[in-house]
């Protein structure tokens, strides 16, 4: 019998998936001796045929701290997020907002680059961070708290400066990215109720609470519902 403090089994489904296929694909890229660069989101090599790079790019990782980085903020957040939404929701979820996150990257930097600057056409992104600091991001919004601690750190900033704290904490680590920096301001329209139609309705991220554990969630969404059919019944 599998102990429920393993992390592996402690890991939902999806979270645990996502988190072993990055660490695969790394070792694999690794053992044949591919280049991450081969397999990021280039506009330019996309406006040119190479439209699999929309694919592969949220698969790989530039770096084995990128790696690392990425397994444990998926099995955190994404934990969190599949324990209230269902691994069917999460997984539509993660599908959309990699979706729009691609396709607006890719929009942009071309838009820009041939219009104005031509230097930008060889911005590239790789990895799940687009994806994972919007489901921060949210989680943060939505959290109804003032308050929001950055990651793993013992530090808490103001839940409205979360985005830019967060995006400037990755910088340090990874350098100036565009992609990041998209993704953050979608999903703070996104957190605001401003772009829901980005995403389809049964699995907006719109009623979950960062602070709430699973046994507490499970109690209001049953209390809101209970609300809401005795709001239906006739007297």
């Amino acid at each position: 019998m599998p102990s429920t403090w393993d992390p592996y089994y402690a890991t939902p489904f999806a979270s645990r998936s996502f988190a072993i296929m990055i660490a695969l694909t790394h070792i694999a890229g690794f053992l044949v001796g591919d280049s991450a660069d081969e397999y990021a989101l280039c506009p330019l090599m996309v406006a040119h045929g190479q439209v699999y790079r929309l694919v592969t790019a949220p698969i790989v990782n530039s770096s084995l701290i990128s790696v690392v980085f990425t397994c444990v903020t998926i099995v955190q957040v994404g934990s969190h997020m599949e324990r209230a939404l269902g691994t069917a929701h999460l997984m539509l979820f993660t599908l959309a907002m990699l979706v729009v996150s691609s396709l607006i990257f890719t929009a942009v930097v071309l838009f820009v680059g041939t219009a104005m600057m031509p230097q930008i056409l060889m911005t590239c992104s790789v990895g799940m961070w687009p994806c994972l600091i919007s489901f921060m991001i949210i989680q943060a919004a939505t959290s109804g708290e003032e308050q929001h601690r950055l990651l793993c750190l013992p530090v808490n900033v103001p839940t409205r400066w979360y985005p830019v704290a967060l995006v400037a904490l990755l910088s340090l680590f990874f350098g100036f990215q565009l992609d990041l920096i998209m993704m953050a301001a979608i999903a703070h329209h996104y957190a605001k109720g401003n772009l829901l139609m980005l995403t389809p309705k049964a699995v907006s991220y719109t009623h979950l609470r960062a602070h709430e554990t699973p046994e507490h969630l499970v109690c209001r969404l049953l209390l809101e519902k209970k609300k809401k059919t005795d709001a239906l019944t006739p007297p």
